[in-house]
C-alpha cells in the first residue's frame, strides 16, 4: 500500500513464493499427506504431466486424489503449518512491513502456485498484513470440501506451458491496473525469484528496474545468458537469503 508521506518516488517489490519466500514447492506439503496415509501418486498422472507440462490439470488431479482418500480442506491447510521460510524471508517481508510506513511502496506476490496456499502459510506466519495483494490461480472449495484450482490467465506465450499461467502477463496486467485505478507509475519495480517461470516478468522490467535470481537457482544462469546477449534490461542481483533482499531495497529506496 502507498503510504501517505513526503516520499514523491513509488516502488513495486515483486516476490515469487515457492523457493523465494518458503523453501521448496508449497504444493510438497500437500502431497506429504498421501505420503503420510502410504498413498502413491498413480503413474498416469504422473506421465500425463511429464508430457504435457499441464500443472494445472495435474494439481486439479492430485486435490480429487486427495478428496477421494477423504483429505479434505483443513487437513491441507493443516499440514501448511509444517513448511519453512527461505533463510531471512519472513525477516525481508517484516522489514518491508516497516518500510511501507516511511517509504511509497508496493508488495506483491506473483506466484504460479495457488492463492489458498499461499495465504494460509502467510497468515499462519503473521505476515499476510506485509504483502498488498497475490496474484496466483484462484481457489474455490466445494460444498464437500473438494478443492479446485483455477488459472489465472492464458496466453500464447512461446515461454510459458499452455497450464501454467504467464508471469510475464500478469505484471503487465498489474501494472496497468494501478495505472488507470490509482494513477500511479512505478520509478523503480524490484523483483526476487528463484526459477524459469519467472523469465517472462523479467523481461517486463526496465532498465532502472531490479532482477533478483536465486543463486544457483535456473533462473540465475538463465537471466546471465540474456543480459549478455542485452535481452534483459534490468539490473541483475542474486540473492542467497531474504536479507540479501533487504538490503538491495534499503539501498535503493533510500529516503532523501
Amino acid at each position: 500500500m502507498i503510504a501517505d508521506n513526503d516520499s514523491s518516488e513509488n516502488f513495486l517489490v515483486v516476490l515469487d513464493f515457492d523457493d523465494t519466500i518458503v523453501e521448496g514447492n508449497s504444493e510438497e506439503s500437500v502431497k506429504s499427506l498421501l505420503k503420510s496415509r502410504d498413498i502413491d501418486l498413480p503413474l498416469h498422472m504422473l506421465n500425463h504431466y511429464e508430457k504435457h507440462k499441464d500443472w494445472n490439470f495435474y494439481i486439479n488431479l492430485l486435490y480429487q486424489l486427495l478428496y477421494d482418500n477423504n483429505i479434505l480442506h483443513d487437513d491441507i491447510v493443516q499440514s501448511l503449518n509444517k513448511i519453512s521460510f527461505v533463510k531471512g524471508s519472513a525477516q525481508m517481508l517484516e522489514t518491508l512491513r516497516d518500510m511501507k510506513i516511511k517509504r511509497n511502496i508496493d508488495v506483491i506476490v506473483i506466484s504460479g502456485g495457488n492463492v489458498l496456499v499461499i495465504e494460509k502459510i502467510l497468515e499462519n506466519a503473521g505476515l499476510r498484513n506485509a504483502i498488498d495483494q497475490i496474484l496466483s490461480n484462484p481457489v474455490s472449495v466445494q460444498p464437500n470440501g473438494l478443492v479446485k484450482i483455477g488459472l489465472l490467465n492464458t496466453h500464447t506465450c512461446d515461454h510459458c506451458f499452455s497450464g501454467e499461467m504467464c508471469k510475464g502477463v500478469v505484471i503487465k496486467n498489474y501494472l496497468s491496473r494501478q495505472k488507470s485505478e490509482r494513477n500511479i507509475d512505478y520509478d523503480k519495480i524490484f523483483f526476487a525469484g528463484d526459477y524459469l517461470n519467472d523469465i517472462c516478468l523479467c523481461l517486463q522490467l526496465r532498465e532502472k528496474d531490479f532482477a533478483m535470481a536465486r543463486h544457483q537457482y535456473p533462473l540465475e544462469k538463465d537471466l546471465q545468458n540474456r543480459k549478455v546477449k542485452g535481452q534483459l534490461r534490468a539490473t541483475l542481483i542474486s540473492w542467497k537469503t531474504g536479507y540479501d533482499v533487504i538490503k538491495v531495497l534499503e539501498k535503493q529506496t533510500e529516503l532523501i
